[in-house]
């Protein structure tokens, strides 16, 4: 082992004292010790896949939709079941999920805060509110 004094040489490393042959034979500097090189393989960058996405005409030509009878219902097709979930009610003033009918004008109402507005409100207005969700009554 070197002392603390003096830098280490090549046959410190090797574990002699330095009068060996084989440092001299190597062509080696004695002076100072050099680790050896370590052999690093760098990676080639990896190239970037990008999606190559395709158009909504290209996907019906390439899967044959427009082939296909119309009694079978794809997500290219807008023939389909009615659907078995409920339908959803909004309210009318706010458009936030509606809880509450009124009786008198048969406006959905998403809170009591909004009811004092429904009731309020005007006839026409009550009715071109129904008429936006194909709920309006026409009197003749």
């Amino acid at each position: 082992m070197a002392s603390r004094g003096r830098k280490r040489t090549v046959a410190d490393a090797r574990g002699g004292k330095g009068n060996e042959p084989g440092a001299e034979e190597s062509g080696e500097d004695e002076g100072y010790f050099a680790p050896a090189r370590a052999a690093f393989r760098l990676k080639e960058p990896k190239q970037r896949h990008t999606k190559h996405f395709k158009r909504r005409k290209q996907v019906i030509a390439a899967e044959g939709f427009d082939q296909m009878s119309l009694q079978n219902a794809t997500y290219v097709s807008v023939e389909a079941p009615p659907s078995m979930y409920p339908v959803k009610k909004y309210c009318d003033v706010t458009g936030f999920s509606a809880k509450y009918t009124d009786p008198r004008s048969k406006l959905q109402y998403a809170s009591l805060d909004v009811f004092p507005v429904v009731r309020t409100m005007a006839h026409d207005d009550a009715q071109k509110l129904l008429a936006l969700r194909n709920a309006h009554v026409s009197l003749r």
